[in-house]
């Protein structure tokens, strides 16, 4: 069962022009996903955050995948799905549409990552018994993914960050902030389109001049017909060319705030990785694995930095066999199993706690 839902983004933003009026309250737009399975196993909900210029649709390749490899091999699953969540970021697909009219000039990134913990304080706690939680962000969604982990510690149990842009190499600036060469922005803009003379025009726009032109034909068919939209006698995307280009122009300062909290992160972190991408240079994983206490990277053959929307034959049984394995070593505290002794742990907690100092010599 598939249901559209809508809660108030977090508030207030990290930016003032986040929205053009101080007072304004943006909305995220997420579906959630939800199967009947009676087995008395744990429940995985899994929360699914795009990249920038995606929406929350690119997913839904994944929602059925996986929910057809677990009713299929009941025997090797030994857990079923509760809720598959995608979010639209507040700036992007049906969000964007809500928030016409709101929306500034800058997008925190790591906002976004307070939202998805606004969309999960409504949609998963408190926390079920035998429960587990898996968060799989994209690019932009990977570093938001990376941001629940300290925001939030034991919201999720699993992250898992698909070529996460946390770290990216520019010019210096006074303030930290993003700079783009002209060329390189000039490029990325021929490339984003957000109003069209007629749906045909958007169509070959989308499948043959986007980015997205490569994608799997089952996901581009879904993203297409998901970002469509008419507004009076314009064809447009949902995600304006403004907005999609904000977001490309902000990952810093804010990315440096991200970086500092890494070690925070108490989660487990796979980091899929594409062998053909360039996208993202070696500084970017090098600071990941250097911050990130339990953190495992995974280079994947012959993918790229759209690994999720181009492969995701090759990208869905790496998440399913992830995800699998994690569970098999869940702890009872990581499945919301525990019991805890109230008088025995404080016990312990002194034991630890308490230490013996030889007196001060001032």
């Amino acid at each position: 069962m598939k249901s559209t839902k809508r809660v108030q983004a977090a508030t207030p933003r990290s930016d003032y022009r986040s929205t053009l009026q101080g007072s304004h309250v943006l909305d995220i737009l997420y579906d959630v996903y939800e199967f009947d399975d009676g087995r008395d196993v744990p429940q995985v909900n899994i929360v699914f955050l795009h990249g920038t210029g995606m929406n929350k649709s690119i997913w839904e390749w994944y929602v059925n995948y996986f929910n057809e490899q677990i009713h299929r091999h009941p025997a090797k699953y030994r857990y079923k799905l509760g809720k598959l969540i995608a979010i639209d970021q507040v700036n992007h697909g049906d969000s964007c549409v809500a928030n016409e009219g709101k929306l500034g000039s800058t997008f925190h990134w790591t906002d976004g990552s307070k939202d998805v913990i606004k969309v999960c304080d409504v949609e998963l706690n408190p926390a079920k018994v035998n429960s587990f939680n898996v968060l799989v962000g994209h690019s932009m969604g990977g570093h938001q993914a990376l941001g629940c982990g300290f925001l939030s510690p034991n919201l999720f149990q699993l992250i898992i960050a698909m070529e996460p842009v946390v770290k990216m190499l520019s010019p210096p600036s006074p303030d930290g902030r993003t700079i783009l060469s002209t060329n390189y922005f000039k490029a990325v803009s021929k490339m984003v389109q957000d109003t069209f003379a007629s749906k045909q025009e958007y169509e070959e726009f989308m499948r043959t001049a986007s980015f997205w032109r490569k994608a799997n034909e089952d996901i581009l068919n879904t993203l297409c017909e998901s970002e469509f939209f008419v507004q009076g006698s314009k064809v447009r995307v949902k995600t304006s060319k403004e907005q999609h280009l904000i977001s490309y122009l902000c990952l810093n300062p804010y990315g440096y705030w991200l970086l500092d909290n890494l070690k925070w992160v108490q989660s487990p972190v796979i980091c899929y990785v594409g062998s053909k991408s360039k996208w993202c240079p070696p500084e970017n994983y090098r600071a990941l694995q250097e911050s990130i206490p339990r953190y495992h990277r995974i280079t994947i053959d012959k993918v790229d930095h759209l690994m999720n929307i181009e492969n995701p034959e090759i990208i869905g049984p790496q998440l399913l066999q992830d995800i699998t394995t994690k569970l098999e070593s869940a702890t009872s505290d990581e499945l919301h199993n525990n019991n805890d002794d109230l008088q025995r742990d404080y016990r312990q907690l002194v034991t630890n706690r308490v230490v013996d100092r030889p007196k001060s010599k001032l």
